[in-house]
């Protein structure tokens, strides 16, 4: 069954607003409450690898320094997980390249197969440094 562009068009309007809406609650609620706080802190997710083994994954801190963020203390956040430098800075070139003529060279890096790697490679060597390093 085809979709008609009007339909599609409306259930991408619908889908961007639920999206931002979902961004707002969740800025809001990292900003309001506190992930390391011992009462509240119990109603954030807590992270399932560290959970079954021990070990810190690469997005270990990310709640606790998305608070901090949210609060102004970059440093705060930094200290939480380091990793979160290179996360955003990539994923904020993926939104300002987003628009890019698809000839530029650095939206075919951040958005070719080549970047995404890179940003796995690195993602998985901030796992294994983390852990043996304990930062």
């Amino acid at each position: 069954m085809k979709m008609t562009g009007q339909y599609n068009t409306a259930r991408k309007k619908w889908i961007t607003v639920v999206s931002l809406a979902t961004v707002i609650l969740l800025l809001y609620l990292y900003g309001a409450f506190d992930p390391a706080d011992n009462e509240i802190g119990k109603y954030f997710p807590k992270c399932l690898v560290k959970t079954l083994t021990g070990l810190q994954c690469p997005s270990c801190g990310v709640q606790r320094a998305a608070h901090s963020l949210l609060q102004g203390d970059v440093i705060g956040a930094l200290s939480q997980n380091w990793f979160l430098i290179y996360s955003l800075s990539y994923f904020i070139s993926l939104i300002i390249t987003r628009n890019y003529s698809s000839d530029s060279p650095l939206r075919k890096f951040l958005w070719g197969k080549r970047g995404c790697l890179l940003y796995v490679f690195l993602y998985f060597a901030w796992f294994i440094l983390r852990n043996l390093l304990d930062i």
